[in-house]
């Protein structure tokens, strides 16, 4: 017959629980009054006896949890376009995500090509893959301070950004609708097409799996060429967003895994002169990276759909994604495993 561990804790506490090393006992001791005694009496809820099927019963209990929690989070995984994150650079896990790496000198002469290997001078921001091979997209400002680049709105952070100028006159097969909050949606898959040929790409690989959280917030700024000036481009443009590791792969043709969002670029008529997108996403792999991928056709032509045939090009700066904290009710599940490694049994203990 098992032995209560109310009534001798010295003999079987030490036969069932091995003493653990000092960390354990500083960490509870570390923790507030109320999650102490919160856990406490969960613990002694479940095992009030403290008896060996007991502990067994709730290492069981803790276990299960760990595998809904991951659960839930796998069914949670998702991609949704919000706004007031308050993203901040620090804690930033995006490489070089406002380009000051390696950026060029300032004024528009120094501006280096970043997408198009055939121009000179050809410089990809370290951090960064690109592609969009008939492109003459720049990367630096116009000149002094305030920065801009291409005339677009001043530069959020830093004193360079990323232009996307490559042919104007790309058309899409289906109408789009402009939302109030920069979505563009479609009644069908989209095809876009381009007298380049082929679309400005931008992507990093982001290490999510390196700093683990139920979710992550991402956020970027995007502009238009010439902005600040409106010196033609009438009509907003159009980028893609591609998140992998989210949502399920997209048909889209030209793009990486991953369902492209569609997001409108303000023209100064439209949207402002410059908008921030923000998203919130959870990995459908927790153990995996996420891709994140910008993709512009060029200066869109909308006339199809009584639109103006002069749409802006995309200026894109400070990309940013942060890990969001893990809520409390998580940390206490930890905090509860460390009380099942501490000599005295569960409701043996007194309550802070």
């Amino acid at each position: 017959m098992a032995r209560n561990l109310r009534t001798s804790p010295q003999k079987t506490c030490r036969n069932i629980l091995p003493s653990r090393s000092a960390r354990f006992s500083e960490a509870l001791a570390s923790a507030s009054g109320s999650q102490y005694l919160r856990v406490n009496r969960l613990m002694t809820a479940l095992n009030p006896e403290g008896s060996v099927h007991g502990i067994r019963t709730v290492l069981r209990l803790l276990c299960c949890c760990a595998v809904l929690t991951c659960t839930w989070r796998e069914t949670q995984a998702s991609l949704i376009l919000t706004s007031g994150l308050g993203t901040t650079h620090a804690g930033n896990l995006v490489i070089n995500g406002s380009f000051e790496i390696g950026a060029p000198p300032d004024g528009l002469g120094n501006a280096y090509y970043w997408a198009n290997p055939a121009a000179a001078p050809y410089v990809v921001p370290p951090g960064w893959t690109s592609t969009g091979p008939h492109s003459t997209a720049l990367w630096g400002n116009d000149g002094p301070s305030p920065y801009r680049l291409r005339l677009s709105d001043v530069l959020p952070d830093g004193r360079a950004a990323l232009d996307f100028h490559t042919s104007t006159g790309a058309t899409v097969s289906q109408p789009p609708t402009f939302h109030p909050n920069g979505s563009v949606t479609f009644p069908a898959t989209p095809i876009f097409t381009t007298p380049a040929g082929s679309p400005v790409t931008l992507r990093q690989t982001v290490h999510t799996e390196l700093t683990p959280a139920p979710s992550y917030n991402l956020s970027f700024w995007v502009s238009g060429e010439e902005n600040s000036t409106v010196q033609g481009n009438t009509g907003v443009g159009i980028i893609g967003l591609i998140v992998t590791n989210v949502l399920p792969p997209s048909p889209a043709p030209g793009s990486a895994a991953g369902q492209v969002q569609w997001l409108a670029v303000p023209n100064g008529l439209s949207y402002g002169l410059s908008h921030l997108y923000e998203y919130t996403f959870t990995p459908v792999n927790p153990l995996q990276p996420v891709n994140i991928e910008f993709i512009s056709w060029g200066g869109m032509n909308l006339s199809a759909y009584g639109m103006s045939p002069f749409g802006t090009q995309p200026i894109l700066d400070d990309v940013i994604v942060n890990a969001v904290p893990e809520p409390t009710s998580f940390g206490l599940l930890g905090l509860g495993s460390m009380l099942m490694l501490r000599r005295r049994p569960f409701g043996c203990f007194p309550e802070p």
